[in-house]
């Protein structure tokens, strides 16, 4: 029956690893300081649940705060210089409106009397033709006539001067309306330019909030703090240091280390490991069944990372939690103890071989026997 047993009969073979542990996934954020400078507060405590972008410490932002202060308080007189400036503007363009309208005003009066002068003259014109045709043929006196050409004369004369009392009035009238227009283009001109200084201080101000908000350090995501840096109000931190590491909120996974040989080739996603807790006996908790997840394929520091999917179903008496270290047995396959013996001859005489010849062990990498 022995001997049926050793030949025939299949039991089951683990790999085993005893650098387990329980990790929430994406787990070990570093709380980490983007610029140097001296830490003015911190809310740092071990245990302790915060919710992403909380405030956990800050640094002393004491010089950009100010200037910031003095960037607003320039943005915020600007605004009322441009509305005074505005209403300038509509008071010297009212100011104008008046002042063309008297002009206009005037003008027309003017023109009017001109008419009225002209029209004088045209007559004073005629009456001395006339009065020259009479006095030509001798029915009235020489000094009618010359008092008609005197009155002629005059007329003419006043009504040349209202003509150019006209075009006076046009000249003024249009230096006046050039002159206000140029007043005004430059009070739009510093309008233009208080509006372009208002976007350079509100492109600084945006600029010294990022400085300011720079020196607030916020938690990257919501969970746990799970350690603190030994740091205290007044330290002087260098850019990168960490602060603190935060455990987020999520499910747990299970990571473990392997010897290469023993996994490489032999583990697959899919099949079925236990967890065994260091902290919880599990002769008394009993084991966590777990189901493979993912592989590594490449070695770090003579290891395989391998992940597992822990079944933390009906095991609420063992208070599952970030970083509890246990031992993971995983069923990589089923065979006889006729060949695990011949396995392990083979191994035997693999190294017996190369001890015989001086050459060192092969790695641990490399073929089982």
């Amino acid at each position: 029956l022995w001997f049926a047993w050793f030949l025939l009969v299949k039991v089951q073979v683990f790999a085993f690893s005893q650098e387990a542990r329980l990790e929430v996934e994406g787990a070990g954020r570093p709380v980490a300081v983007a610029i140097a400078g001296r830490l003015a507060k911190i809310h740092l405590r071990l245990g302790q649940q915060v919710k992403a972008g909380e405030v956990l410490a800050e640094l002393d932002a004491e010089s950009a705060e100010l200037r910031l202060r003095e960037e607003q308080a320039r943005l915020a007189a600007r605004p009322g210089q441009i509305e005074a400036l505005r209403r300038e503007i509509a008071a010297e363009e009212e100011a104008a409106a008046q002042s063309r309208e008297a002009a206009a005003s005037a003008a027309r009066e003017a023109r009017a009397r001109q008419g009225e002068a002209e029209s004088m003259a045209a007559f004073a014109q005629e009456n001395r033709r006339r009065l020259a045709e009479l006095g030509a043929k001798g029915q009235i006196s020489e000094i009618e006539l010359l008092r008609a050409g005197s009155e002629a004369e005059k007329t003419r004369a006043a009504a040349e001067a209202l003509a150019l009392e006209v075009g006076r009035l046009d000249r003024e009238a249009q230096g006046r309306g050039h002159l206000t227009r140029a007043d005004v283009e430059a009070l739009r001109r510093d309008i233009a330019m208080l509006e372009g200084e208002m976007v350079s201080i509100q492109a600084s101000i945006a600029r010294l909030e990022r400085e300011v908000e720079q020196h607030r350090i916020r938690a990257p995501v919501t969970g746990e703090i799970g350690e603190v840096a030994p740091f205290k109000v007044g330290s002087v931190v260098n850019v990168g240091e960490v602060l603190a590491t935060l455990v987020p909120t999520g499910d747990l996974r299970l990571v473990a280390d392997f010897e290469p040989a023993t996994v490489l080739g032999r583990v697959q996603p899919g099949q079925i490991g236990e967890l065994r807790l260091d902290a919880f006996s599990w002769t008394q908790f009993g084991a966590i069944p777990a189901r493979v997840v993912g592989v590594g394929r490449e070695i770090r520091n003579g290891r395989v990372r391998v992940d597992l999917l822990p079944d933390v179903a009906g095991h609420s008496d063992i208070p599952l939690q970030h970083g509890l270290p246990g031992t993971v047995a995983i069923a990589i396959e089923q065979t006889t103890p006729a060949l695990l013996v011949l396995r392990a001859a083979g191994r035997m005489l693999t190294r017996s071989a190369a001890s015989d010849s001086g050459v060192a062990d092969p790695p641990a990498v490399g073929p089982q026997g």
